[in-house]
């Protein structure tokens, strides 16, 4: 029956990736086995070391009930196994017998630990006990050892027999690679040998017909080229002009809002100047009333004197009041006029600073007239300049267009030239690494043949590398 390579493969990596996970699963389990085992032990030791712990404390006149109960756990453990300690039923027979005796002995120790605490004279008696339980135990951590031993040397036997397996896999593709691969690769060799010396006659001549090709198309490509270096500077100018026209546009424009803002608080203090000449009327008003209340306090302070010199002796203390009363009706009425004074003065600075804002709102609403007027100018002017960019970059687009074009031939054409050239470096790579393969097949170099005159291998049009365009 026949069996392709391929499927040949895939059966020898099933075989190794199935030796592979049997030997990861029996190293798995084997490898928790032994963890169990290691645990076995470990309390067996526990056990032995327990007891001779206990016995002390009890020989000492010390009860150590906790201790009692937890060995007495193990020992029933180690043999029937307990989840909560992560002991396994045991299984190995040796170490089953040697359990039975240490649970014998545990059993004896016991009854001689409870005498002992009745009667303290039985203590020697104790110690006895423990001595033979000792060695029982100490036999049943030997054989706990010996059985964790024994599946040590089980999975070494198991990784041996996988690994002769393995070798007999890989023997068994070493032959089928040598029939179903080397064999094959001796006729690739002779094709591609024969092939790689007609691609490079081909190669040779399609390079000498793309040269002078190159070169006319490389002059028309110059010549175009500085055409479009001259207008890319003048596009450079004018971009830069247009620039320059937004520049002062955006100038403007913040002259313009500045200007506004400069209008609206004048407008502000305007209007402040002429609220605080209203205050200062109704200020002047109630003075003039402090005034004439001084006026009358006055009069009848004058009045009042009239009277008490009519009193003659009896009327002399209210004539001394009359007079203070007249004196500070004459500072009231000095203190109204002074105050009266100066907001009059205040009054005569306000309107003058009236006028004054009126003249500034009038000076800024014009510079805000002129702004709205060299803004519109800026505006026409960078739309002007941002048409005549447009129409330039227009005309720069198209030089370029005819100048990539131009390139575009040239560049095509020594791009032939060059795949021509290439290709026959190639050719000269591929002969060599025919020679290689053959030598990796056959042992030896390649024989040295004449090359045939009647097969010459066209290139094909995707064999040529594509090279990046020149820019332009």
């Amino acid at each position: 029956m026949h069996i392709s390579l391929g499927r040949a493969l895939h059966g020898t990596a099933a075989i190794f990736f199935a030796l592979a996970a049997g030997s990861a699963a029996s190293v798995y389990l084997s490898l928790a086995g032994m963890a169990q085992d290691g645990r076995v032990v470990n309390l067996a030791g526990v056990v032995r070391g327990g007891s001779q712990r206990l016995v002390k404390q009890e020989l000492a006149g010390k009860p150590a009930d906790k201790l009692l109960a937890r060995l007495d756990g193990l020992v029933r453990g180690l043999v029937a196994g307990d989840a909560d300690a992560g002991l396994p039923v045991a299984t190995d027979v040796a170490f089953i017998a040697r359990m039975a005796e240490v649970s014998e002995g545990w059993t004896t120790l016991k009854s001689k630990v409870a005498a002992a605490r009745r009667d303290p004279a039985l203590r020697p008696a104790v110690y006895d006990a423990s001595e033979t339980f000792f060695g029982l135990t100490d036999a049943a951590v030997s054989a706990a050892e010996v059985a964790a031993s024994a599946k040590v040397t089980s999975l070494k036997r198991v990784q041996l027999s996988l690994l002769g397996l393995t070798g007999l896999c890989c023997l068994v593709m070493a032959v089928m690679v040598q029939r179903r691969v080397v064999a094959p690769l001796r006729h690739i060799v002779d094709d591609l040998h024969l092939a790689a010396d007609g691609t490079a006659d081909a190669a040779q001549h399609l390079s000498s017909a793309s040269q002078s090709i190159a070169t006319g198309a490389t002059q028309q490509a110059g010549s175009l080229q500085e055409t479009g270096a001259s207008l890319t500077t003048l596009a450079s100018l004018t971009h830069e002009n247009a620039s320059h026209a937004r520049e002062a546009t955006t100038i403007a424009r913040e002259t313009h809002r500045a200007a506004e803002d400069g209008s609206r608080s004048m407008a502000e203090l305007d209007r402040t100047i002429k609220e605080i000449d209203a205050s200062s009327g109704d200020i002047g008003k109630i003075i003039k009333t402090i005034d004439e209340i001084a006026f009358q306090t006055n009069i009848l302070a004058l009045n009042a004197a009239v009277e008490a010199a009519r009193a003659g002796e009896a009327g002399m203390g209210f004539a001394v009041v009359a007079g203070e009363v007249r004196g500070l009706a004459q500072r009231s009425a000095d203190a109204a006029r002074e105050t009266a004074d100066r907001i009059e003065g205040a009054l005569q600075r306000s309107k003058r600073a009236a006028v004054l804002s009126n003249t500034v709102t009038e000076s800024f609403t014009r510079i805000l007239e002129n702004a709205e007027r060299v803004d519109g100018i800026d505006e026409e002017l960078s739309v002007s300049s941002d048409q005549q960019s447009h129409d330039i970059d227009q005309l720069n687009e198209s030089v370029r267009r005819l100048e990539a074009a131009t390139q575009t031939s040239a560049a095509t054409a020594e791009e032939t030239a060059a795949a021509a050239e290439e290709l026959q470096a190639q050719s000269e790579l591929l002969r060599a690494t025919v020679g290689t393969m053959f030598a990796m097949v056959e042992g030896h170099a390649p024989p040295v043949a004449a090359h045939p005159a009647t097969r010459h291998a066209a290139p094909s049009p995707s064999a040529a590398r594509q090279r990046p365009r020149a820019a332009a």
